[in-house]
């Protein structure tokens, strides 16, 4: 088993992925440990149920759920848990290492897809850890959220400007999604977000998906040059306060984000507090 995981190992600190065929043929003893390296069916034991995120410490699994967290023994070993994340992040063109010690991106895992965040015990952790957040993309309609919606309707119609505040897990994304199931199909679209969360299926549309805060701030500038009909922003929390908000004020219309925030009035304030801060940078 060393010798298996000794071989992986190497190509991954070489960046080369790994072929499943190639190790079966070589170690067929250890098919099961294979299928949870390359295709990580250890984690059909917590992905049964419905879950918010799964969070990989040491040799302990925690299990947040809407209502409580379970918390449950990890099944394989630390180094094959290791081994199936850093191929997963590879696969996902993400370079994971103490350079780069926290990493997130959208992978794929059998059927689902997820939100995947890795640390690296170089920031000082015990070990690495690892968290995978639901990111089932579902189509729902906006009565599902609103009573009422005749007022988010005509702000869509006149291409008004608009911020979706909440707390984590609170649904903004959900919400963002459903909104946008209702924008004309004939609109110039831009859409910008750090991990591809938004789901919008206008024919014109463009995508900017950012590595970095600066790409971030960078794309809401470059998006002003796409004459948009709509600027779509997955969420505001860094450099980008600064081009968005001035695009604002200079009349750019079609502006739709989301903020993590309590209430409506604490949306501003951060915004304001944001603002301030990125401006002086």
């Amino acid at each position: 088993m060393n010798e298996l995981i000794e071989k992986i190992s190497s190509q991954l600190r070489h960046a080369k992925i790994p072929l499943k065929s190639e190790y079966l043929s070589l170690f067929p003893q250890y098919s099961k440990e294979l299928q949870n390296i390359f295709e990580l069916h250890f984690l059909n034991d917590f992905t049964q149920e419905e879950f918010e995120e799964i969070i990989f410490r040491d040799n302990v699994v925690l299990i947040k759920k809407s209502q409580e967290n379970i918390q449950k023994k990890l099944c394989i070993s630390q180094k094959i848990l290791h081994i199936s994340f850093e191929l997963l992040a590879l696969r996902s063109h993400v370079y994971w290492n103490e350079q780069n010690p926290f990493q997130s991106f959208m992978a794929r895992i059998g059927i689902k897809s997820f939100r995947v965040s890795m640390l690296h015990k170089a920031t000082g952790s015990s070990s690495h850890q690892y968290f995978l957040r639901n990111s089932q993309i579902k189509s729902f309609a906006m009565e599902s959220f609103l009573q009422k919606t005749s007022i988010v309707q005509r702000l869509i119609n006149t291409r008004g400007n608009f911020l979706i505040s909440g707390a984590s897990g609170s649904g903004k994304t959900s919400f963002l999604n459903s909104i946008l199931s209702s924008i004309p199909v004939n609109e110039n679209i831009i859409v910008i977000e750090d991990l591809k969360e938004i789901s919008i299926k206008q024919v014109h549309c463009s995508r900017l998906i950012s590595k970095n805060s600066k790409q971030l701030k960078d794309f809401c500038a470059y998006a002003l040059r796409m004459n948009p009909d709509r600027i779509i922003l997955g969420e505001i929390r860094s450099q980008e306060i600064v081009p968005l908000v001035l695009a604002i004020n200079s009349g750019v219309k079609g502006v739709t984000s989301t903020i993590h925030a309590n209430s409506a009035i604490d949306a501003v304030d951060r915004m304001a507090q944001l603002f301030e801060l990125f401006s002086q940078s």
